[in-house]
């Protein structure tokens, strides 16, 4: 079998495995929003770490440590948290 033939036998074995799985087409409005939030979600996580005088979480230790994730568990919110993450990205 010459190159060309693997490579076409190739792309029709992952092309009926792909046909398996019950793809969804991607949303791009939803993609994009999420990125926003994903950005918000890092603006705030730098604010918090300005506030506890930090410029990483590697910085805090212990009892510090756990008031710092514990504040960023409780005061930022996403819009998508209670979507579930699969739905969320798809049509």
């Amino acid at each position: 079998m010459d190159l060309k033939g693997i490579i076409k036998q190739v792309v029709s074995k992952q092309l009926k495995e792909n046909q398996n799985y019950n793809w969804k087409p991607l949303n791009e409005a939803k993609i994009a929003q999420r990125l926003r939030e994903d950005s918000a979600y890092k603006d705030f996580f730098k604010a918090t770490m300005k506030k506890f005088g930090v410029e990483s979480p590697k910085e805090l230790t212990g009892a510090k440590k756990k008031e710092f994730f514990n504040y960023v568990d409780k005061n930022y919110k996403a819009k998508s948290e209670a979507l579930n993450e699969l739905d969320y990205f798809t049509a």
